[in-house]
């Protein structure tokens, strides 16, 4: 009994190699090339500084070809890489497979930004052309996050729309792909663990990303105060969220002070400092007060000095710290105002 169930199973693997082989071979005979099918961005729309954003680039080529590695070779200003990768495979169809690359990335600036050159690279064909292939990610709108603030108008890119396609409709599909699945489950399993070793890469931390995304905003001035003041404290409120788990930029500005005082992760100057800078700026954004150049790189100056001294195992204190002269622009705020 043993026996015939032995080479039972011997004639069930012998017959799925077979037709793995077939299908293999007429992607080999066809030679179809690796093409980019679709490209997905999420979040779409609501993009603000430090949101990340995630490009899927998913590619289509024959059995016999499979990605070796992929990369984004050219990133513009006001935008940084987080992750890329890892290669992920999403089917499998006659002849064909589909990989999806992943390329992860984080704005330090508003405005229209546009995408990034992703470069990736396939096994050779059969002229043993192997030459890396670069796609462009769609452009990024990326607004403040509290744009209700804000009363004149924005302008925001515009509404990028996708197309999905649909594969795998005949059931000879499906019935295919099955039994290939069947038949090189184990060369799959072979692959995947090698792609294993692409850890997702950590997060760029938060203070990184406020340091860039002033200095960013330095090389901006001068601006308006309101609109200065917005952007300046939009950064602040990320950062705290991030880096002390509070819920700064759902919060308003009384809300937020009242939980500030209440926590520990920040000292009494630095809660000081912070409120009379969120303070200062609600009168520029409300009471339509005014603010020299001069007064805006004094405030960005804090901001940068308490994001420094906020990073873990460098903080320090003072007799003096650096938000000390915060009242000296506030009350020169409420002068000109």
């Amino acid at each position: 009994m043993w026996r015939r169930v032995v080479f039972g199973s011997i004639t069930i693997g012998l017959l799925l190699l077979i037709t793995a082989g077939v299908l293999v071979a007429v992607g080999w005979f066809y030679n179809p090339p690796v093409s980019l099918m679709d490209i997905t961005t999420y979040p779409r729309d609501r993009i603000h500084i430090g949101t990340p954003v995630r490009h899927r680039l998913i590619f289509e080529g024959p059995l016999y070809r499979w990605p070796l590695e992929g990369e984004a070779s050219a990133v513009p200003e006001g935008l940084q890489v987080v992750r890329e990768g890892p290669w992920r495979l999403l089917g499998v169809g006659v002849g064909t497979w589909r990989w999806a690359f992943d390329v992860l990335v984080q704005p330090y600036k508003t405005g229209d930004l546009p995408g990034a050159s992703v470069a990736v690279r396939f096994t050779g064909d059969r002229a043993r052309d192997n030459e890396p292939l670069v796609f462009a990610t769609p452009p990024l709108a990326v607004v403040p996050r509290h744009q209700s603030a804000i009363r004149g108008p924005l302008t925001a890119a515009p509404l990028i729309e996708y197309s999905y396609t649909k594969w795998f409709h005949s059931w000879r599909q499906w019935l295919a792909l099955a039994i290939l699945v069947a038949a090189i489950i184990a060369i799959l399993i072979s692959i995947l663990r090698r792609h294993e070793g692409h850890l997702d890469a950590e997060a760029v931390p938060p203070w990184d990303v406020a340091r860039q995304a002033i200095e960013s905003l330095r090389t901006r001035l001068p601006l308006h105060a309101e609109l200065f003041f917005v952007e300046c404290t939009d950064i602040l409120r990320w950062y705290i969220e991030k880096r002390f788990s509070l819920p700064a930029p759902e919060q308003t500005t009384a809300e937020f002070l009242e939980t500030m005082r209440s926590s520990d992760h920040l000292n009494p100057e630095h809660k000081e400092q912070l409120a009379q800078a969120l303070q200062a700026a609600d009168m520029v954004k409300f009471a339509r007060a005014q603010a020299t150049e001069a007064q805006m790189e004094e405030v960005l100056s804090q901001s940068l000095d308490f994001v420094n001294e906020t990073i873990p195992g460098r903080g320090r204190e003072s007799d003096h710290p650096p938000g000390h002269a915060s009242n000296t622009s506030r009350a020169n705020v409420r002068e000109e105002g």
